[in-house]
């Protein structure tokens, strides 16, 4: 479910995936559970990075996808390294990032490869996405998932404005039995 809600002239705007039937089949738990890991990481490297720029995390991103989706079993060890990047960039075919504020992607024509300042609000969003008419193995073709929280640039990193959405699988699943 990707939404936001509009409050006093600003938005926000969020992702999260939930399975149809409440658990995660292991292909998706899998797939998941990676794409949160990139999440996390692509978190901490915003808050660590002395300035933030939107293009840095997007090359950190598409690294952490290829490791991803080595680790998890898409492609073998033995793939090049160029078509490794460029098998991460096609099953995340979206910027890892945008601005947030009047306009859900606020400020478009601002570049992504300058210095955010402190008070600006952006999307972390990583998705993989995986064809289902794909040489992928099968347990995972036309699985995709994209998870993306709201976080404002401060003078010391980043905080997380979606930080109380439940983000894990085992915290979507308990939320799905407790409907």
């Amino acid at each position: 479910m990707d939404a936001g809600c509009d409050l006093n002239g600003y938005v926000s705007d969020i992702t999260r995936c939930y399975p149809i039937n409440g658990e995660f089949t292991p292909a998706q738990r899998t797939l998941y559970d990676a794409l949160l890991y990139v999440h996390e990481q692509l978190l901490v490297y915003a808050n660590d990075m002395e300035k933030v720029r939107l293009s840095h995390l997007y090359s950190r991103m598409i690294e952490l996808i290829a490791s991803a989706i080595l680790e998890v079993g898409l492609l073998p060890q033995s793939v090049d390294h160029r078509q490794l990047l460029d098998t991460a960039e096609s099953l995340c075919p979206h910027h890892v990032s945008h601005y947030l504020g009047m306009d859900v992607h606020d400020c478009p024509t601002i570049s992504r490869d300058v210095d955010v300042p402190a008070g600006t609000v952006f999307t972390i969003e990583p998705g993989l996405y995986i064809p289902t008419k794909s040489s992928f193995p099968e347990e995972f073709r036309g699985i995709g998932f994209r998870i993306e929280d709201d976080v404002v640039a401060t003078k010391d990193g980043i905080e997380i404005l979606t930080d109380t959405v439940p983000r894990s699988s085992n915290e979507i699943e308990y939320l799905m039995r407790s409907r």
